[in-house]
């Protein structure tokens, strides 16, 4: 009789955990698929200067440099996210949108699915551009604090990343490189991480700058982009 219970109790023990291991897992898995949005700043009507970079129409303007010092267009996103080079909000509520439905279906292995992205915008009375006709080196705040470096494959000799230079708004250079003085300006950093694992993982991450003049023109972009799986 004591066998006979031990075996009941071992098979119910089984057939709950196969029961409960699919339900588990799930549950595992939603707590891994979501995204946070965090925007940082204290600019009055920041809305608009929020609106005007995550609407821009960065692919007409952005130029691709790769270490081996060959330039491209870049591509518009288009739900692809190999064309995932740039941040905008297109780009972000495609991604936003196939995590919530990742929320809805019920996923029989682990899974995750994030996205973390953040914007932070600040007023600078002063800030140094340094730059060549073809090339953006690097942007530091009043006290020569950098905002940013250039990637520069050093076996190559190339900068590379993605950049637009507004000559409009900052003068041509007639050596090397210039340093340029810019004033009341408004300074935009964007932030992404973006991840998604299931059987094999893959991921971008994106850190993008800009600079707009006090009237919200497009000074310069630079952003620098990596795939990794």
């Amino acid at each position: 009789m004591e066998r006979k219970v031990i075996k009941w109790i071992t098979i119910s023990i089984v057939l709950l955990s196969f029961i409960l291991s699919p339900i588990v897992v799930h549950i595992i898995s939603l707590n891994g698929i979501y995204y946070q949005i965090v925007y940082e700043t204290d600019i009055p009507d920041s809305n608009v200067i929020i609106n005007k970079v995550e609407t821009f129409e960065y692919y007409e303007y952005l130029i691709m440099h790769d270490f081996l010092g060959q330039s491209y267009n870049i591509s518009k996103f288009d739900q692809n996210l190999d064309d995932f080079k740039y941040i905008d909000r297109d780009g972000i509520n495609y991604i936003k949108n196939q995590i919530n439905q990742d929320r809805q279906r019920f996923h029989w292995t682990i899974h995750r699915h994030r996205l973390y992205y953040k914007l932070n915008a600040t007023n600078e009375s002063k800030l140094y551009f340094s730059y060549s006709n073809s090339t953006i080196f690097n942007a530091t705040y009043e006290n020569n604090k950098e905002i940013f470096v250039t990637e520069y494959f050093e076996f190559y000799g190339h900068f590379y990343g993605n950049w637009y230079i507004n000559f409009t708004l900052v003068p041509y250079v007639y050596n090397q490189s210039n340093r340029f003085l810019l004033t009341n300006v408004y300074s935009i950093k964007m932030f992404v991480d973006y991840s998604i694992t299931r059987l094999a993982g893959e991921g971008h991450y994106i850190k993008q700058y800009i600079v707009l003049s006090s009237d919200l023109q497009v000074i310069f972009i630079y952003s620098h982009d990596a795939h990794y799986s």
